[in-house]
């Protein structure tokens, strides 16, 4: 949840495909819903970020590595259910792999997201609610799907240049990536292990918590965190309510396309800049597109009350991040002082 890779193209063309493409996938959520629908939107919004279209070869083994990693959680909640601590290790390491697989050969963004719910999400589920578990899996599937699916319309319809900026890709020997997938893996396993310890069901936070670990460690410092949390928050936070209180006093579908249309093209003008606050306002807009999704379809008094809930469900999470990192970190440091010592004396 970075900012947008760079491009050729100009910020305001992009702006317009993915103003587009969102719209589009908010529209048919509206229209024809289906369990866990409201990732489409979102995951269209990570589509529509790149600076070309996916190819369809890599399309297709996107949504097959997302089917791999949310059959295998699912597998490894039913069949280690009797065994709790057999299965969040197991989950850990499985976390691990994934972390030291993304930061080692740069996939799409899409395949994270689709791994970590497989991973976090369905885990829970499974152990808790198996008779929904079912149903997200294939809820997750059909929203990336569909997701792609706009995402090469909306290239189709306003196609991007052929050519691209070289972009700089972090060597292996720029970070310690075991050191790096294993606090990863700390740190969502941890959120992992107090959901199924506890059976808690706000699944947003742990969601959230897989999702800022991985862009945290992407952007290579704690204090992004802050950043993200003011996206979320304020950008995030502030255009749902300012959208939602318009939809309500008149809540024809037209308008609602239009208002959604003309908030991501300003989210999205911003997160293709190239202004430091780019990375916020991408991020921004998610929790937007999020939160809008899910109240959609509600009254005023639910809506006020469920858009207070997933924002303290997302401020939890970025807390916890940034605290878990910052810990760790000066643990590390400790850890390092004592062999440092000796060579100083």
């Amino acid at each position: 949840m970075s900012a947008a890779p760079p491009s050729y193209e100009p910020a305001n063309r992009r702006a317009i495909r993915a103003a587009l493409a969102v719209t589009a996938a908010m529209t048919l959520v509206q229209l024809l819903s289906w369990p866990l629908a409201l990732l489409t939107g979102a995951l269209v919004n990570l589509f529509v970020q790149d600076a070309k279209p996916m190819p369809m070869g890599r399309g297709f083994l996107t949504i097959l590595a997302t089917l791999a990693a949310v059959v295998c959680g699912f597998l490894v909640a039913v069949l280690l259910r009797h065994y709790p601590a057999v299965q969040v290790l197991t989950l850990c390491l499985m976390l691990g792999l994934i972390y030291r697989h993304v930061l080692t050969s740069g996939e799409h963004f899409v395949i994270v997201v689709g791994m970590l719910l497989g991973t976090t999400v369905v885990p829970v589920l499974a152990r808790f609610h198996p008779e929904i578990a079912n149903i997200a899996v294939g809820g997750i599937l059909i929203s990336i799907l569909v997701a792609w699916l706009i995402a090469c319309v909306a290239f189709a319809l306003i196609p991007a240049p052929t050519e691209v900026p070289p972009t700089h890709h972090g060597e292996a020997g720029e970070i310690d990536v075991n050191a790096t997938a294993a606090t990863l893996a700390l740190v969502v396993g941890s959120m992992l292990t107090i959901f199924l310890y506890f059976g808690l069901s706000n699944l947003l936070v742990l969601v959230y918590t897989a999702l800022f670990a991985m862009s945290l460690s992407a952007a290579g410092s704690v204090y992004m965190g802050m950043d993200y949390l003011k996206g979320n928050l304020l950008y995030g936070g502030v255009g749902m309510v300012l959208v939602f209180e318009v939809l309500v006093m008149a809540p024809f579908l037209p308008l609602m396309i239009a208002t959604v249309f003309l908030a991501i093209y300003i989210f999205a003008t911003n997160y293709f800049s190239h202004k430091a606050s780019a990375g916020a306002w991408s991020s921004g807009s998610f929790g937007f597109i999020l939160l809008l999704t899910a109240m959609l379809g509600s009254d005023k008094t639910i809506a006020s009350a469920k858009v207070i809930d997933r924002l303290s469900q997302i401020a939890i999470a970025l807390i916890y991040v940034a605290f878990a990192f910052a810990l760790l970190d000066f643990l590390r440091r400790l850890w390092r002082a004592p062999s440092a010592g000796p060579q100083n004396g």
